[in-house]
């Protein structure tokens, strides 16, 4: 497969700490987008990185454009952990991208559905509830998850029943 959008500078971009993190989130990008596989340990190194749009750009990468099964534990982590905002955001609809498109089987599923549920109980931030719980709808009920509001009142929009089995583990 021919490059599309990356290039040499790119790849030496995600390794370099003094450039500026957007210049270094859009070559990961690119990177991702022409399936540059060798850089996957590069980019899995930024999942921990002090910078909150690598960490999530490298999520993106890995998990939702990739699929790689063997990074989802790190963004089921950013999405219960990371005290950004948008790093949590994201890490929710990474965790949907693979559950729909990457989960081979009913196990992997089960595993974001968990996550999802738990980031809806748990979150202290109504939009991260409001994105689980569409993410969530989408997963299982798929009618349901239009009517879900931009930030969440996790007593009266949630349905609890539906969740419970997820919850429970």
């Amino acid at each position: 497969m021919s490059k599309i959008q990356s290039n040499a500078q790119d790849e030496r971009l995600i390794n370099d700490e003094r450039a500026a993190a957007t210049d270094r989130a859009s070559a990961i990008s690119r990177i991702g987008s022409d399936r540059l596989y060798q850089h996957e340990k590069s980019i899995s190194m930024l999942l921990q990185h002090e910078e909150p749009v690598l960490r999530e750009r490298a999520a993106a990468v890995l998990v939702a454009l990739w699929g790689r099964k063997s990074y989802v534990d790190a963004v089921i982590h950013m999405l219960h952990q990371d005290a950004d905002l948008y790093c949590r955001l994201k890490a929710s609809s990474i965790l949907w991208n693979f559950a729909t498109f990457s989960a081979s089987n009913r196990e992997d599923r089960d595993i974001v559905l968990r996550a999802l549920a738990q980031s809806v109980a748990r979150d202290k931030d109504s939009m991260v509830q409001a994105a689980s719980y569409k993410h969530f709808l989408e997963l299982t009920s798929p009618e349901r998850a239009a009517g879900v509001p931009d930030e969440l009142d996790r007593d009266s929009d949630v349905e609890w029943e539906l969740m419970m089995p997820y919850l429970a583990n």
